[in-house]
């Protein structure tokens, strides 16, 4: 996503993948993989005392093994020159990343991290939905430091759709919904659903504690 998209078409969007683009654009030398390690190293000793010691051990291996593949791909020639489709398939590459991160318990650490430390106390909120938010504030800072509006609404793109690819991979292709009803006149009631929806319907006895 980094290497072969987002970076050639200088498109910061968000996360430490980000910032470390960002700095590459500014310096001109800086490796954006070995940049994503360094900044990661504070968040993850943050991530410590939230996430636990071997969740941080795992981050710190995905961490490794992403800079030093992000640099080796850094010498493969750009897949396209065009921002808009530099902007989707970046984008679904990030999705598929983070969903398969979130959904096997890995991290690639960076605004993730942030992340899951935020949910701890937000329990309402979703990981991914917490990175975008992060990601969003990253791009908005890279836009001012570019000085390309452009850049922002590529970004955009590329968070908009990373959102929609990691929530299948999270929660599954299939989709059901359950409706709990609760009332005094549950055989009645029940009676009529089987008679006249297709739906199934189970009755609980509940007592209010």
């Amino acid at each position: 996503s980094t290497s072969l998209f987002l970076a050639p078409n200088t498109i910061i969007s968000g996360g430490i993948s980000g910032l470390s683009v960002m700095l590459n654009y500014v310096n001109g030398k800086l490796p954006i993989g070995l940049m994503s390690i360094a900044l990661n190293i504070p968040i993850l000793a943050l991530g410590l005392k939230f996430c636990g010691l071997k969740f941080v051990l795992k981050c710190l291996l995905t961490v490794s093994v992403l800079g030093v593949f992000t640099d080796l791909f850094a010498n493969v020639p750009a897949i396209t020159d065009d921002s808009i489709l530099a902007s989707l398939y970046g984008g679904v590459c990030q999705g598929i990343a983070i969903g398969l991160f979130v959904k096997y318990e890995f991290s690639s650490g960076g605004t993730e991290i942030l992340a899951r430390v935020v949910c701890t106390k937000l329990k309402f909120m979703k990981i991914n939905v917490c990175v975008a938010i992060w990601d969003a504030l990253v791009v908005i800072f890279g836009a001012i430091v570019t000085k390309n509006p452009n850049n922002l609404l590529y970004a955009l793109i590329v968070i908009f759709v990373y959102t929609k690819v990691s929530e299948p991979i999270l929660t599954g292709l299939e989709k059901s919904k359950l409706c709990i009803i609760v009332t005094d006149k549950g055989k009645e009631l029940s009676e009529t659903l089987v008679k006249n929806s297709p739906r199934g319907v189970t009755m609980l006895q509940g007592k209010g504690m």
